[in-house]
């Protein structure tokens, strides 16, 4: 024999292609998603790595932090997970107690909490800058109104 050969007999360990490159996500699964979707009329390589890293990237940044959530790890609430500080189960029961509809998926009270939470900051940071001009530290509720009114 001039080189080795190498043993692709049921013994070889197998590695997939996001372990190969490193990452979580299945790079398969992502490559099938871009040709199905038919965003593109030919999907290169190197698409599904760039997407899985993507992907992987703002799953640390924004859900965890990177922690590992293993079997030894505290319960954490549907609102940490989704990096917001409204209560997410509670918004989730008045859109179910309130009959707005007969059916409410699970991303419903996740946007509305996000938007919740999105304009309670912007009037807050309003409302500051309205109580920062009158010389005060504290926001009292003619602040809110005077941010609300000349927003």
């Amino acid at each position: 024999m001039v080189g080795k050969v190498k043993n692709h007999g049921s013994n070889a360990k197998r590695r997939s292609r996001s372990s190969k490159a490193g990452l979580k996500f299945p790079l398969t699964r992502i490559a099938r998603f871009l040709k199905v979707g038919k965003y593109a009329k030919c999907v290169c390589a190197g698409a599904p790595v760039f997407h899985a890293i993507v992907i992987e990237y703002l799953a640390v940044k924004m859900v965890g932090k990177g922690k590992n959530l293993g079997s030894n790890a505290k319960r954490r609430s549907h609102s940490s997970k989704a990096g917001l500080k409204f209560p997410m189960a509670h918004i989730a029961q008045f859109l179910k107690v309130g009959k707005y509809a007969k059916r409410v998926s699970a991303g419903a009270p996740v946007f509305l909490v996000a938007v919740l939470e999105y304009l309670a900051v912007e009037v807050l940071e309003l409302a500051g800058i309205a109580a920062r001009n009158e010389k005060k530290t504290r926001i009292t509720p003619r602040h809110i109104q005077l941010a609300i009114r000349f927003d």
